[in-house]
């Protein structure tokens, strides 16, 4: 009862409601379907349902990595992207974070092993945050969730005077933490909770000499971003881009346009803009152009 109400307080994200619960552990996830709609409903299981996983985000290039561990003799239950978080750890264990590409939090039981690995993507673009209440660690995207099994939210004036929410792991919130991006934690029985970095930058030093010539780096950066671009057009829904006016908006409409009309000539890109009323920059008008 106490992990529907933590559900049914981030309904808003979507409309799909799935649980799984064991002795020591439950797994929920209401879900905003992009891959997959009939059959990607979660928590995703492994054929002998000792593997337990929620996902929230999206895995980009998952065609091909399902179709190159299919080969390998590895068993899917649905089309679904976030299947592979399952598989993935099922051949690699705890290495499975460098074949995954996309934005994504994710929760994965291990019932053989009785412990909980987590991991959020290399630019944190989704969220992951968790607290120890009542003896009990909990994760979940949204910090208001917590407040479904009985916990109280109190502000953390030090962390806000700190900038903690921007420079650590902290939050607004007293005893609430976030998983780092490029971060993942594993949480034992035991009650030891180990976290590691699985990603961050790799710039050369400043004195370096250039890797490239100028109009090399140009090719690279455009072949690069037509390639992302591309990965992000895969969907079972319709898609849109949200155009700000600026240089980088603009470069992912347009590339995401023509790569549509290579299927299709008559293909159409919807995009969307935001602006505050009575306010006119140069951006909301550039978005007209």
């Amino acid at each position: 009862m106490c992990l529907l109400m933590l559900m049914s307080v981030c309904l808003w994200t979507g409309s799909f409601v799935k649980y799984i619960l064991t002795s020591v552990s439950g797994l929920g996830h209401v879900r905003l379907a992009i891959i997959d709609l009939p059959s990607g409903q979660q928590p995703l299981s492994d054929e002998d349902e000792l593997i337990h996983c929620v996902v929230t985000g999206e895995i980009y290039d998952h065609e091909r990595i399902r179709a190159e561990m299919q080969s390998q003799g590895y068993l899917f239950k649905s089309m679904s992207d976030s299947e592979l978080v399952v598989q993935l750890y099922k051949r690699d264990g705890f290495n499975l974070l460098p074949n995954l590409r996309g934005e994504f939090a994710f929760v994965l039981y291990d019932l053989k092993r009785r412990l909980l690995f987590v991991a959020r993507d290399r630019f944190g673009i989704k969220p992951l945050y968790y607290t120890v209440y009542n003896g009990c660690i909990m994760f979940s995207s949204e910090m208001k969730a917590f407040m479904g099994l009985g916990w109280q939210a109190e502000w953390d004036v030090e962390s806000i005077v700190q900038n903690g929410e921007f420079n650590d792991e902290r939050t607004v919130f007293r005893g609430v933490q976030k998983l780092p991006a490029g971060y993942y934690a594993i949480c034992r029985a035991s009650g030891q909770i180990q976290t590691e970095a699985y990603w961050d930058f790799n710039y050369p030093p400043a004195t370096s000499p250039p890797p490239a010539t100028l109009d090399t780096m140009i090719l690279k950066v455009r072949e690069l971003l037509v390639e992302a671009v591309r990965l992000r057009l895969r969907s079972d829904v319709p898609l849109a881009v949200y155009l700000s006016g600026g240089i980088d908006s603009s470069s992912v409409a347009g590339n995401a346009t023509h790569l549509l009309r290579e299927k299709d000539p008559n293909a159409k890109l919807t995009t969307f803009t935001l602006a505050y009323i009575g306010m006119k920059t140069e951006n909301s008008v550039m978005t007209r152009l």
